[in-house]
């Protein structure tokens, strides 16, 4: 038997992810400044907010400057009655808190009962580098790569993330060959200050999309064995009416997609869905029968009723074990107590379309893979089955995303086409 597989790198769950979409880790207002507005906001005076934060109301002033000096907007307006916050500030401020709240969860997660009473302490001494430097360690090959795309020294960054783990109490780092590279505590805590980092990418786009700029691209996960003709048609209506963006797809396996949306390195998954995560939303959009398919002209093609008997006398191109669409042959040909000669393994459908039509071979694919082969003439289904389970394609989200204009269009074209693929089950 052939079995043609994807080399997977074996390093930890984050080092082999690419950065598909910006992170907001180089243009990372600083946490300081984040804290001072938070608290200028919260308590409408400058006055207060210094006592809070235990600085001089200069300081707070200048850090509120600052922070939109960077921005590129003006948060908060003051006069006689006290600070309050413009209308972008107002939405700055639900993005602050919620960098905050990621971090805080992530030092509940990672310490021990008896330091949960210090975390927000720890929380205000975390400093802009070493959250790039830390996320950058657990995203990039090596120590010393990483040590290069944050554009400081490898001792330099040592430092930082030393200091980070001191002031966590939280061993973060360990030695392997590629250098030091993050703990599972170390990676927990890179999934969280990503997921803050990514909620100042969001206001950046918010901002952006304030002054009618959107965000020039939308990344999408699809499995391997991916939906391609349903996306082809979405992709092809959004590009059109927005020929200003881009779309980024990143082909891998189920779960490290999961991984990369949960790191909010993409916008949504779509393809079959599986099991169901309290951290991510699921959406149906349509379901998409197995159908059995073989070239065009088939010796079977013409057969009004093909039995499984009848199957058993070709070879057969299937997925590996645990994959849906293996379960469904397994299940099929559960009946007769017999299996057909399945000389090759693939998830790869170009691979399962070409050598499909070099012989007789047959194969499981979607019927919305086959209607796109069936128009140019490439393949055909046969009158058999049914096969079950019957996939339902749709898409995943982080559960408390929220979505720019452009992703919100990607979403209704998805939903629009999806219904129309669905009344024609």
């Amino acid at each position: 038997m052939i079995r043609l597989a994807l080399q997977k790198d074996d390093r930890q769950p984050m080092a082999d992810i690419a950065s598909e979409k910006g992170s907001g880790v180089d243009n990372l207002p600083s946490p300081r400044h984040l804290r001072v507005f938070e608290a200028v906001a919260r308590l409408g005076s400058f006055t207060r907010a210094a006592e809070e934060v235990r600085l001089t109301q200069p300081a707070v002033t200048q850090a509120v400057a600052k922070l939109e000096s960077q921005v590129g907007r003006q948060l908060i307006t003051r006069d006689a009655r006290g600070a309050f916050l413009t209308e972008f500030g107002q939405k700055y401020l639900v993005r602050t808190r919620r960098f905050f709240q990621h971090i805080e969860s992530a030092l509940t997660e990672i310490s021990t009962a008896e330091d949960q009473a210090n975390i927000l302490t720890k929380m205000f001494r975390i400093t802009r580098t070493q959250m790039r430097c830390h996320v950058t360690i657990a995203r990039a090959p090596s120590f010393a790569l990483a040590a290069s795309e944050v554009g400081i020294s490898q001792a330099s960054m040592q430092r930082a993330v030393r200091d980070l783990e001191l002031n966590l109490g939280v061993v973060l780092y360990r030695h392997s060959r590629s250098g030091m590279i993050p703990t599972e505590l170390g990676y927990i805590l890179a999934h969280w200050l990503l997921l803050s980092l990514n909620e100042m990418q969001s206001a950046a786009e918010e901002l952006s999309a304030s002054e009618d700029i959107e965000p020039d691209f939308i990344t999408i996960g699809v499995q391997i064995m991916d939906p391609a003709p349903f996306l082809a048609v979405v992709m092809e209506k959004f590009t059109r009416s927005n020929p200003d963006c881009s779309i980024r797809v990143v082909n891998s396996t189920y779960d490290d997609l999961r991984q990369r949306i949960r790191l909010g390195l993409l916008d949504f998954i779509v393809g079959v869905l599986k099991d169901e995560s309290p951290d991510l939303f699921q959406e149906p959009l349509f379901r998409d029968p197995y159908v059995i398919a073989g070239r065009r002209g088939h010796p079977l093609a013409g057969v009004e009723i093909v039995t499984p008997e009848q199957l058993l006398a070709y070879d057969w191109i299937v997925p590996n074990p645990g994959a849906p669409r293996r379960h469904a042959f397994d299940h099929f040909f559960q009946s007769i107590g017999r299996i057909p000669r399945t000389s090759i393994e693939s998830h790869s459908y170009a691979t399962i379309r070409a050598t499909l039509c070099e012989g007789d071979r047959l194969a499981i694919l979607t019927r919305s893979e086959v209607l796109a082969d069936e128009r140019i003439g490439v393949l055909e289904r046969l009158n058999a089955g049914p096969l079950r389970p019957t996939p339902v394609i749709g898409f995943t989200t982080q559960a408390e995303a929220t979505s720019s204009q452009r992703r919100s269009a990607f979403l209704t074209l998805l939903r629009e086409h999806g219904a129309e693929l669905d009344s024609r089950v």
